[in-house]
């Protein structure tokens, strides 16, 4: 007989861990934008103990900001990066999101560019326009 490993053997739909562990399972492999995505996503469970929902949601934290190889002010720029793209418009989200701005000015930089090249789409008919925002 052919030994099966866990995966194989379970029935399709199965899962193998719980979907709440799944996060902490998979976080050593998350890269630091997936885990900036676990990280907001993350939602306390009021059926589980606090003390391992803070260990898992320090561990995404961790993952996506890696404080042991950045600075605090890399750290902050993460952070601020990050939420400013999230709170774009969705056209424009895409669009910066693809140019992967690591930092405040090139986020501006590609937020700009992305207008630019919206506004003057939107002006042939081929998607709406859109404004600067603030």
């Amino acid at each position: 007989a052919v030994k099966r490993s866990r995966a194989e053997s379970s029935a399709p739909g199965q899962e193998l861990w719980p979907k709440e562990e799944w996060v902490s399972i998979l976080a050593p492999f998350l890269t630091p934008a997936v885990a900036a995505q676990e990280f907001y996503k993350w939602g306390f469970n009021a059926q589980s103990p606090p003390r391992p929902q803070m260990t898992q949601l320090t561990r995404l934290a961790k993952r996506w900001l890696q404080p042991e190889h950045c600075s605090p002010e890399q750290v902050l720029e993460k952070v601020v990066t990050h939420h400013f793209l999230q709170t774009l418009p969705p056209e424009l989200q895409k669009a910066v999101g693809l140019k992967e701005p690591a930092t405040t000015k090139t986020m501006i930089e590609a937020t700009e560019a992305a207008q630019t090249v919206l506004a003057r789409d939107g002006s042939r008919g081929a998607s709406p326009q859109v404004g600067s925002g603030a």
